[in-house]
């Protein structure tokens, strides 16, 4: 295919059968006779966490979003009437020439990041417009009045719809050998929200089973000029060793009214994360949030806010650069740590932050379930100075995620 992303190899790990014989039942047991936490922790990240889709099907699932999602960007990028509209908004300030970004499309969030858990199901992607050479002054002062990402959203909203209904052929994939009768195709624009364009795809296996598969797709505008980039890190960045990745990066993005270093985001937890680290957030994510119960309740709007997974990220990486017990491979330590950080902000006006301006959290609101995370810690606690004692996972597990808990006490 025609894209320039990273292609992401996972660690397609399996539930291995516990007999007497297994050399790996033995670690277990050892283990166990220490305590019960890390047998549970392990279990949890192997059951829930990793994919149970084979690694053909995941590679699959990749190839086609990213096939797809790069023809529509090619479409848009190629529309004469929005290439002229661009670059009349874009004159009006910035003095500079406009560059054609040589790589168009950036694959971000926890698919890249090698944090997704259970299944593919979600992609997010940066759309690059252009690279405009302007100095830290005019790209604050653009952010502060343009709305050139509004007319971008709408047009690419309805060249996608175009898209869908005269060129579908441009929006399936399916597998290069004819007898494997996967494909993925693209199901509907769903809304706008934020910068970012909601699309929804269906990927369909051998076995006709169907799977809806969700795209984010947001226009920015690429900065790669290293005197803006060191203005935006000298202001934004709070963690030092944050704005040394972003200068590593070597580039960040413009999106909506603010300066986005996602790019970052992603390079720290694929290649700076420690692989136990990474493993550790993705069972926070699922026991803090399960399998979607934290869109459930963000989809209630209510104002007290739930633990995002980017909340919770950022807490991760402050825990990464801190951490005590980063030699050992036991998880717990690393947990509990990253839950009592966690259990010290009663709102989001407390909560730590990657950046000194962080629209996530500039409006105060309490942390609803601060009670229930308390109570996750606690049992984890008690687990691991359970010595000796037999373990089950079915019997042991903490059978709902905390955001689940706390549906169920609104009678959701």
């Amino acid at each position: 295919m025609g894209s320039n992303l990273t292609f992401v190899i996972h660690n397609y790990t399996t539930i291995i059968n516990i007999h007497m014989g297994n050399p790996y039942s033995k670690e277990r047991r050892k283990m166990a006779e220490r305590n019960k936490v890390e047998l549970y922790l392990k279990d949890v990240f192997e059951r829930e966490c990793v994919y149970k889709i084979e690694r053909e099907e995941v590679e699959f699932i990749q190839t086609g979003i990213e096939t797809i999602v790069q023809r529509i960007a090619n479409k848009v990028l190629d529309n004469d009437t929005l290439q002229e509209s661009m670059k009349i908004k874009f004159a009006k300030y910035f003095k500079g020439k406009l560059i054609r970004s040589p790589i168009n499309i950036f694959g971000v969030g926890s698919f890249y990041e090698e944090t997704r858990n259970n299944f593919p199901d979600e992609f997010d992607f940066i759309l690059t417009l252009f690279c405009c050479e302007g100095t830290f002054e005019e790209y604050k002062q653009f952010l502060l009045e343009a709305s050139v990402f509004n007319t971008v959203a709408d047009t690419f909203s309805q060249k996608v719809k175009e898209l869908s209904e005269l060129d579908k052929d441009a929006l399936l994939y399916t597998a290069p050998d004819p007898k494997c009768a996967r494909k993925l195709y693209f199901d509907k624009y769903l809304r706008q929200h934020g910068p970012a364009t909601w699309l929804r795809f269906i990927y369909e296996s051998k076995s006709k089973r169907k799977k809806e598969i969700d795209v984010d797709y947001v226009a920015a505008l690429h900065i790669t000029d290293r005197n803006v980039l060191n203005q935006i890190v000298n202001e934004s960045c709070v963690l030092t060793e944050f704005a040394q990745e972003t200068l590593s990066v070597g580039s960040c993005f413009c999106i909506g009214a603010n300066f986005s270093l996602t790019q970052t985001e992603v390079h720290i937890m694929r290649n700076v994360l420690s692989e136990k680290h990474r493993q550790i957030y993705r069972i926070l994510k699922y026991l803090i949030n399960g399998h979607g119960d934290v869109e459930k309740l963000d989809n209630l709007g209510n104002f007290d806010k739930p633990y995002s997974s980017y909340m919770i990220k950022t807490v991760m990486i402050y825990h990464h650069f801190n951490c005590k017990t980063f030699d050992t491979v036991n998880f717990g330590p690393c947990i509990l740590d990253v839950l009592g950080d966690l259990c010290r902000y009663k709102n989001t006006s407390e909560f730590p932050s990657l950046y000194k301006l962080d629209y996530r959290t500039k409006i105060r609101c309490d942390l609803c379930l601060l009670t229930f995370l308390r109570t996750l810690t606690d049992s984890l606690r008690s687990m691991q100075r359970l010595l000796g004692s037999s373990y089950d996972y079915e019997r042991d597990k903490v059978k709902e995620s905390i955001s689940k808990k706390y549906l169920d006490t609104l009678g959701k």
